[in-house]
């Protein structure tokens, strides 16, 4: 493989050097079947979406959606004025679910759409769902005039709207004891973090890989899935959200509840501190999880998910919290995996090549395409490219991790089917993660079938085991939706130079 050493990049005073690799532009016409997906018709194929159904109806619940009330953006600038736009327009609820809130002008721009959106429905809640590490981050730094955090911009916003704004802010078991007080605060994230991102207003869904932040609503490539008017599928989500507070600190002192007094946050009385009870709180929130998870599941039954004309699309929601031992997502992100046909392409996107052995082996061993094509971050397109301290490693790092990819692709023979390619864009970052296929049309059905999953898990050892993870699995035979899977991955794609020996 053609390797030679970059020179030096500045950001922000710092200089870094990385590995660059001999690449070429992959464009929809040099590599037509690494950037579309293949439209086979084929009745003998082994693997189909009832088969995928059935197993998954076993691991998630299948919520019915109208493929008409589906939208995928593609652009964060869109991303950005959608959700203001929805937001501006809420009459019961917000629920906005990210690592962090940012501090920048188009956050806090969203903040003040929540705060005007607040004044004209007197009936509409807000909840904020962040991670308790990095959403105090700089909070020594906030005034009532000028918070800095993410806990002081929510808590300011509460302050003003009393029991109708709540911050939910989760803490990892992972960060306990003397690790918590040693490990500087931008390092100990590293230990694991709230990373769903999920956005829901009344009764429409957003899922993402986004954050609430100024580059995510700019030039941060990223995925986004409106679910609208569904109330089956907004209800599980706001109900997941609503349990990870019920074990998460919160702003308001709860009587005989723990509160962390630097940073002024509470958990609600009986749930164990995480920080300091690490175990015990693990076995709380698994037996939470998994009796939320078995009363939406005992609600479903197959015949919920069959894909009929009027019946197109089903989403089976996924949720990961490796540090509590819930695995739900890394089961059923698998099961799709192992159920890729003989005849179809599949397209893998993650911002952080670091797959999981598990995820690397059903890839290699039971997913029967015939071509899997894999795009990441280029190393400038990393979003740690001009970070501080530590973080400047991080973009080397995962260059050091695409480099022990390939090596595993060349040692299992699979050279030939797996292409490698990075996202390599003018002044953007890369940040979208999910995967792409298809199941071809039998001789009953008018379209082929899409699968998409979408969410907030890389597929890497952190999120298997460190975060706090949530996505779908979208399949629809509604011909509007899987042209719009295509055309989403196409642009994901189009910018991608294949990673060559």
């Amino acid at each position: 493989r053609s390797l030679a050493v970059v020179g030096k990049t500045q950001g922000r005073g710092a200089s870094s050097s990385f590995l660059c690799r001999s690449r070429r532009t992959a464009t929809t016409s040099k590599f037509p079947q690494k950037t579309r997906m293949s439209l086979h018709t084929s009745s003998e194929v082994k693997n189909t979406s009832s088969s995928l159904i059935s197993k998954l109806i076993k691991l998630s619940p299948a919520v019915p959606v109208r493929a008409d009330d589906v939208e995928i953006i593609l652009d964060p600038n869109d991303f950005y004025n959608q959700l203001n736009n929805r937001i501006s327009t809420a009459k019961k609820r917000v629920i906005l679910a990210a690592l962090y809130l940012g501090n920048e002008p188009k956050p806090l721009h969203m903040v003040q759409v929540i705060r005007q959106s607040l004044k004209t429905n007197p009936e509409l809640e807000v909840l904020f769902v962040l991670d308790y590490l990095r959403g105090t981050r700089g909070i020594k730094k906030d005034t009532p005039e000028k918070p800095q955090s993410s806990v002081g911009i929510v808590r300011s916003l509460a302050n003003d709207f009393p029991g109708r704004v709540r911050g939910a802010f989760w803490h990892t078991p992972r960060v306990s004891g003397i690790i918590k007080w040693l490990v500087p605060e931008r390092v100990v994230e590293l230990v694991g973090v709230q990373h769903i991102k999920c956005f829901i207003v009344d009764d429409d869904v957003m899922l993402s890989g986004a954050n609430l932040s100024e580059q995510y609503f700019t030039d941060r490539q990223d995925r986004y899935y409106w679910f609208k008017n569904n109330p089956a599928l907004s209800g599980f989500y706001s109900g997941l959200l609503q349990l990870i507070e019920s074990l998460s600190f919160g702003l308001e002192t709860s009587p005989n509840g723990i509160k962390h007094v630097d940073t002024g946050l509470s958990l609600r009385a009986g749930v164990p501190d995480p920080s300091v009870e690490p175990k015990r709180y693990k076995s709380v929130f698994k037996t939470t999880m998994d009796a939320f998870w078995s009363s939406f599941l005992a609600r479903e039954s197959i015949q919920t998910a069959i894909l009929t004309p009027s019946n197109d699309t089903v989403v089976f929601p996924t949720c990961q919290v490796g540090p509590c031992d819930f695995t739900n997502d890394h089961q059923v992100v698998d099961t799709a995996l192992a159920t890729v046909p003989s005849t179809e392409t599949l397209h893998i996107t993650t911002p952080y090549c670091n797959f999981t052995e598990d995820f690397t082996n059903i890839m290699f061993k039971e997913c029967q395409a015939p071509q899997i094509n894999v795009i990441v971050a280029h190393p400038t397109a990393n979003g740690f490219f001009k970070g501080k301290g530590a973080h400047t490693l991080i973009p080397w790092a995962y260059s050091s991790f695409l480099e022990r990819f390939h090596a595993v692709v060349a040692k299992a023979g699979q050279m030939a089917r797996v292409h490698l390619l990075e996202y390599e864009r003018p002044d953007w970052t890369f940040h979208a993660k999910g995967l792409w296929f298809e199941f071809p049309k039998s001789n009953t059905e008018q379209t082929p079938t899409g699968v998409s999953v979408v969410g907030s898990s890389n597929f890497g050892f952190r999120s298997a085991q460190r975060d706090l993870e949530a996505q779908a699995v979208v399949i629809s035979q509604n011909e509007r939706l899987v042209n719009s899977m295509r055309e989403e991955m196409t642009h994901i794609f189009k910018t991608g130079s294949e990673v060559s020996e």
